[in-house]
This record gives structure tokens, C-alpha cells and sequence, in this order.
């Protein structure tokens, strides 16, 4: 799991929660980093 907390002027912030599940091949981006899938969330 991560999570990715980002901050803009303003008092504006973001949050990205990402999921990695084992055994399952991802795609890379350019540096050889898997591209993880958003976690859906709804209100």
C-alpha cells in the first residue's frame, strides 16, 4: 500500500491511496517503477 499526501498553495491538499497486490505483473514507468492502480473510493 501507499499513499501519496500532496500539498498546493492555498491550503488545498490530495490524497492518492495506491494498492499493490502480489504476484501480479504491473507496468513500468520510465525508472523501472510499477504503475500502481487507484484505489476507488466513493461517497
Amino acid at each position: 500500500m501507499e499513499v501519496l499526501i500532496g500539498e498546493r498553495p492555498g491550503g488545498k491538499v490530495f490524497f492518492c491511496l495506491m494498492l499493490e497486490e502480489e504476484g501480479v505483473a504491473y507496468q513500468k514507468d520510465s525508472k523501472g517503477n510499477p504503475i500502481l492502480p487507484n484505489f476507488p473510493t466513493y461517497r
